[in-house]
This record gives structure tokens, sequence and C-alpha cells, in this order.
């Protein structure tokens, strides 16, 4: 850690097939996985290349399947699956169906030195270095990580890298942004006041944006609080943690607890006034963050 922090650590770019890497990085944990009686499969036989760092990478992933592999039941399945992704990316994932991530860790699990129980140290012993050195390796990499759980049900992190043919983004185009409202009519409204600026998706569950998350980069979060399955408190802790970089307005008829107000871009409140203060919010920060 105290390496990468220091910029001293050496990572080697290559074009490499991600296949191979995935078995390479499978074979590593079958003995541990064998000895906790949990079986690791990887679900596609699709042929990508991508640009990495075939061994940090492959540090990355053994890390990730022996974090599934320790929270995972006996007799249960590891799963290791990949997609193409957005915008000539590639999406690599690890998805457990163990206990999940306890929801007051959620918003520290990048964190040094962090660990969900300590408790049960002694059966899921570890430093709590490795999903800290987990995400600096993949940003060092230019990558995202990201996870997604729910508790009793499983967990799912995913890695989205760069292809090998990977073409530069084009700066011209218009900020993306994901809002997440349940409420269509409402989303519409903002939509069409803001449709000038920036592009819009939206998402009208914690799930849906979960997976849109994954699936695309934007530039800024319009978050609405109470979601049909959850709060929005919870996206707000996963993305937080993984894209910090990621500015996140709050868009809601609700009260705003303090802890949370206080770490995002903004707060607004739905009235009759607040598609004009949408608009001149988002021109403020994409102005102030140079087109984030």
């Amino acid at each position: 850690m105290d390496k990468l922090l220091a910029g001293k650590m050496d990572i080697k770019m290559r074009q490499v097939d991600l296949l191979p890497l995935l078995d390479n990085a499978i074979r590593d944990m079958q003995a541990f996985a064998r000895a906790r009686n949990i079986s690791i499969v990887r679900t596609r036989d699709e042929a990508m290349q991508i640009s990495t760092d075939s061994f940090r990478l492959i540090q990355v992933l053994t890390n990730l399947l022996s974090n599934a592999c320790k929270h995972s039941d006996s007799g249960t399945q590891v799963e290791v699956h990949h997609e193409a992704g957005p915008e000539d990316s590639v999406i690599i994932s690890v998805i457990d169906h163990g206990h999940g991530i306890p929801n007051e860790f959620r918003s520290r699990i990048f964190q040094k030195f962090a660990q969900a129980d300590a408790s049960d140290a002694s059966e899921k012993e570890g430093t709590g270095l490795g999903l800290a050195i987990c995400k600096e390796l993949v940003e060092r990499m230019g990558g995202v990580i990201g996870f997604e759980s729910e508790e009793g049900q499983g967990s799912h992190f995913w890695i989205r890298m760069p292809r090998a043919t990977a073409r530069q983004q084009d700066n011209s185009c218009k900020p993306r942004i994901l809002h997440v409202e349940d409420d269509e009519m409402f989303a519409g409204l903002v939509r069409a006041n803001i449709a000038d600026y920036v592009d819009v998706d939206l998402a009208s569950s914690l799930a849906q944006a979960n997976k849109l998350l994954r699936l695309h980069t934007y530039d800024l979060l319009l978050l609405d609080l109470f979601l049909p399955d959850g709060h929005g408190q919870a996206l707000w802790e996963a993305l937080n943690m993984a894209q910090p970089d990621v500015p996140i307005v709050i868009l809601s008829g609700h009260e705003v607890p303090r802890t949370l107000a206080g770490n995002v871009a903004a707060v607004l409140t739905k009235d009759e006034a607040v598609l004009t203060r949408v608009v001149s919010t988002l021109e403020h920060i994409f102005a102030m963050g140079e087109g984030v």
C-alpha cells in the first residue's frame, strides 16, 4: 500500500487475452476454495482482449475470490463472469451467494484496515488491506471497481477495465448523468428541463441503478432517497467508496440525514421551483469540475 500511494509500484500495461488470465486466477484459488467446500466456476467462454497489467489484475482477482470464498457457506458456488461493457470496456465480476455485506460497513469497504466483523477474525483472517489495495491497483490500471450486495443473499464485486482496442473518449460529448427516481412523471419533467445540458439515464429502483452504474460511466448521480427496494443512502455508500470523484446530488421530497447531506455535492427539495434549481446546480457543478 505504501508503494502504491507513493507511486513506486510499477504498472506494466499490455494487451492480453482475458480468458487465460481468468483461468490462472481461478486455478490459483482452487485449493483454498476446496478446503472450504466451495466451487469456483467461470460462466462464459467468449474470448476478449483487455489492456492491463496481468500480474496485478490476477492479484486483484485472487483477493476478490478469496473474500468470496471466506464469506460463502460450505457447498455453495462462486462465479467469475465477464461481459462486454460500454465505451470499449470489459466488466469482470466475482459473485458469491453468501452472507452479504453488512449495511453499516458498506461506506468503509474500500478503506484501509476495514473489516466487517472483527469478532470472527480467527475464521476470516486478514489485514483489512485487501480491498483498499484492489481499488488502488484497479484505478492505476485505468479501471473502476464497485460492488452490489444484499445481506443474506451474497455480494457482487465488479471491475470495469478498458479493452485493448479502446478508443479515446470524445470530450465533446455532453455530460452523462444517472437519475435514480421511481416517479416517472417527475423524472420526465426533470429530463425535459436538463436535456440541453446533459444526457440522462433513468433508474426507477436501487437494483436498476446498480446495474447501470456497473455498465456505464456517469459524470453525476441525481438521487432520490426512498425507492421501491430500499433507501438511496445504500447507493451513495457504494458509489462514494468506489468512484468518489462522481458528484452526487440528492433530489428528494423527504428529509435528508445530516451525515448524508454533508457528504454530497448538493441537496435539493422537490417543490414547484426545483426544476430551475436543478438546472443551475448542474451547470455550477460541471463548470466547477471543468466538465468532470
